[in-house]
């Protein structure tokens, strides 16, 4: 039995690793036009969410060059005076990122950047205290989640690090168990008929995409 486990989860991670080759080939082979254009007809389907509305508090990703722009819907967020964390990595360990509190998108323009071209908040104010964090406040409603390909299920196939999947472990391990609202931001060409999943993947429960939203 643990041979046939090991040779299904071995099948499970090969299928993953296919599938993230495949779809990073093909938002690689997108123009930033068309990145910009669906990510600002994505935006508008979130903004319009109840969810998001209704929010006073929104967990978004600072998005990297190849994947769906966030720009659009944090300038939205701010205009609506919600409280936005973004994430900072701070290490290779699947549990080495936190969600930290950002007051503007003036302030987000000088943040550094990550060796991923993502900038990244620093974990202390410039008065040195350090900022708020979303493990510490439990008072996140909705995570907009990146990944590379999705599917009409709403599972998702992240980078293979397991950041996202280990946040949430944590958060509802602190919050008793409950979780925020999370919604998957996909790219035309990252929506696949199906996801390989394993029994740790998190099913989301939106994906947001340039044509609508999957619930």
């Amino acid at each position: 039995m643990q041979t046939i486990l090991r040779s299904s989860m071995m099948d499970v991670r090969s299928q993953k690793k296919a599938l993230r080759k495949q779809v990073e080939g093909a938002l690689r082979a997108m123009t930033p036009g068309a990145i910009v254009a669906q990510s600002n007809a994505l935006a508008q389907h979130i903004i319009a969410l109840d969810a998001i509305r209704t929010a006073q508090c929104v967990c978004v990703y600072l998005s990297m060059e190849h994947e769906a722009r966030t720009a659009p819907i944090l300038t939205q967020l701010f205009a609506a005076g919600k409280k936005v964390y973004v994430p900072k990595v701070t290490g290779m360990r699947s549990e080495d990122m936190v969600m930290l509190q950002v007051d503007s998108e003036n302030e987000m323009a000088s943040f550094p950047k990550s060796k991923w071209g993502i900038p990244e908040p620093p974990e202390l104010l410039p008065n040195g205290t350090p900022r708020i964090n979303a493990l510490d406040a439990l008072d996140i409603d909705v995570v907009l989640v990146p990944g590379v390909a999705f599917d009409a299920h709403r599972n998702r196939l992240g980078h293979g690090k397991g950041y996202y999947d280990c946040f949430f472990q944590r958060y509802a391990l602190r919050n008793g168990g409950e979780l925020p609202a999370t919604i998957g931001l996909a790219l035309d060409v990252q929506m696949v008929p199906a996801v390989p999943t394993s029994d740790h993947d998190k099913v989301l429960d939106m994906v947001a995409t340039p044509t609508g939203v999957l619930q």
